[in-house]
């Protein structure tokens, strides 16, 4: 019997002087070689004869692969009545139609965006795409978790946590005179605690540098120019705070709209079904309109209709079966006051035997 392994020779090293065995040398195993793979051959068509080949898939391509290949001015047109958030979105799409949008000479449309929201114009430190991610990113540029404070006089969106830890805020103005401290740009965080309202003012770090520094070569003509440039921060982060509140109200009203709007498309349904009597019967229409599956945004389906009506007119029999026992309590109520007030009038007229039964 053949054996597959190859032959290994041991040598025989002398023994040490003080050994009279000798010791054998370590084994040196000799390298196979691998053996290759060959390919097997290709399956070949039952009618032609010739090998299939697996079909070529070309690459799917994205939603907005082919938005360069459309003229600019024709791009710049329907750009223009985009809202900034609609260009941010597009410029992080692909990388050609960030590298158009984002060059200087794009700056029109950012310009004919912001108008479109009635944001207020661009600050003087700011470029458009800056502006409207700062106006319009619902995250921190910190830490990237979602927020929705905004820092207007600081540049900045930083989440609560962020504003504690972070080197370029402080809470800590160094102890500066108060006629320095008011040219410091400023965060002022207000926090609900119980019926309390707490206030914290934050200052930005940077600024107060600046300061300091200005302060240690010299006063010159800084207090001047300081005192216009903080001026205009002021203005311009108050207006962006008021543009902000009115946008955050006009889109709770929106919200608030579609809501009632599909409380009154429930009470239609329900009124169709006959249940329009024991709608106007009700003292407060809230139970019904501000249930869970009715007092939502989502606009109401003939498919979301079905799945919730089940439980619109399980709620429906509740009500009135509860109607009903008031309304049964409130006549037993009104039989028993009456019947005692007719038995207090014959007083007079009952002997005293039969008034003692009652």
């Amino acid at each position: 019997m053949t054996s597959t392994r190859c032959s290994i020779e041991r040598k025989i090293i002398p023994a040490a002087k003080d050994s009279s065995e000798p010791i054998p040398a370590p084994v040196k195993r000799t390298r196979t070689k691998k053996k290759q793979r060959t390919e097997e051959p290709k399956k070949a068509d039952s009618d032609s004869g010739q090998p299939l080949s697996k079909p070529r898939t070309r690459p799917r391509k994205g939603v907005f692969a082919n938005v360069t290949e459309i003229p600019l001015d024709v791009l710049f047109e329907i750009c223009e009545h985009l809202e900034p958030l609609d260009l941010l979105h597009l410029s992080r799409t692909t990388k050609d139609l960030r590298a158009i949008l984002l060059q200087r000479s794009s700056s029109f449309v950012w310009k004919s965006a912001r108008e479109n929201v009635n944001l207020p114009p661009l600050p003087d430190d700011m470029t458009e795409p800056q502006y409207a991610s700062l106006a319009f990113d619902n995250h921190c540029q910190c830490c990237f978790k979602s927020t929705k404070l905004i820092q207007w006089q600081f540049r900045l969106r930083y989440c609560r946590s962020c504003l504690y830890w972070n080197n370029d805020i402080t809470t800590d103005p160094r102890d500066l005179p108060s006629w320095i401290l008011q040219y410091v740009p400023r965060f002022i965080l207000s926090t609900n605690i119980g019926r309390r309202k707490r206030c914290e003012t934050f200052y930005h770090t940077p600024s107060i540098n600046e300061l300091e520094e200005l302060l240690c070569n010299g006063r010159g003509n800084w207090f001047d120019r300081k005192d216009a440039s903080f001026r205009r921060l002021t203005e311009h982060s108050d207006a962006c705070e008021k543009w902000a509140s009115d946008r955050a109200a006009e889109h709770a009203n929106e919200l608030q709209s579609l809501r009632i709007a599909r409380a009154d498309n429930v009470v239609e349904r329900l009124t169709a079904l006959g249940w329009g009597k024991e709608i106007e019967a009700m003292v407060d229409e809230s139970v019904l309109r501000h249930h869970k599956l009715v007092w939502q945004i989502k606009p109401l389906t003939d498919r979301i209709w079905s799945t919730m009506e089940p439980a619109m007119i399980e709620l429906m029999e509740s009500l009135k079966a509860a109607r009903n026992l008031d309304n049964y309590n409130e006549r037993s109520s009104a039989c028993l006051s009456g019947s005692h007030a007719n038995t207090s009038g014959s007083e007079d007229v009952l002997p005293e035997s039969v008034l003692s039964l009652l």
